[in-house]
């Protein structure tokens, strides 16, 4: 059904429901794999098999209570990762499964905070923003000479590693909580 764009609404045991979104995102893996082509086209079709990946786990959907509450059984209590990804949920609503692991995920990011090598130090980054997992980017950054060093600015790079001064310690914007 999903693989025809059909949404499928969950009302099942919670971890039913992820065992649900594992199995699918095994048989999306499961497809062949083509190497051939320019760097060019192995990217754009990188790019679409993610499109497409996403697209098809977004549709196991779940029910979302105010509070936030996820009205199944053996649900995880959410409230603040789904607060701090969606804000105030004043009524019932759904809301896929995908996207509210990847608020848990984030908030458990959040909190915890993430070790990165080149800053050593945790960040915290919020839900949304693009997180690092990719510890070679980071390095590579770290590693590369800046044209200046007297200004720059970060705008719309998620947490900042990136744009963060190579080998200087990394500090929270001013006006900021550090996180």
């Amino acid at each position: 059904m999903a693989s025809q764009g059909i949404a499928m609404l969950w009302h099942g045991d919670f971890h039913n429901g992820r065992q649900i979104l594992n199995a699918l995102d095994r048989r999306i893996g499961a497809g062949k794999k083509e190497t051939a082509g320019t760097p060019a086209e192995r990217f754009y079709r990188h790019r679409q098999s993610c499109s497409h990946r996403a697209r098809i786990l977004g549709l196991l959907l779940i029910p979302l209570d105010p509070g936030p509450v996820v009205p199944l059984r053996r649900a995880p209590d959410i409230r603040e990762a789904a607060a701090e990804a969606y804000g105030d949920v004043g009524e019932s609503s759904i809301v896929s499964l995908h996207e509210l692991v990847g608020a848990i995920g984030a908030h458990e990011w959040r909190r915890n905070g993430v070790y990165v090598d080149a800053l050593q130090g945790r960040i915290h980054p919020h839900y949304g923003t693009f997180f690092p997992t990719r510890s070679e980017y980071v390095d590579l950054v770290a590693a590369a000479a800046l044209p200046s060093d007297t200004l720059a600015f970060d705008v719309g790079t998620g947490t900042g590693v990136l744009a963060r001064r190579p080998r200087a310690p990394w500090r929270p914007p001013r006006g900021g909580d550090g996180q």
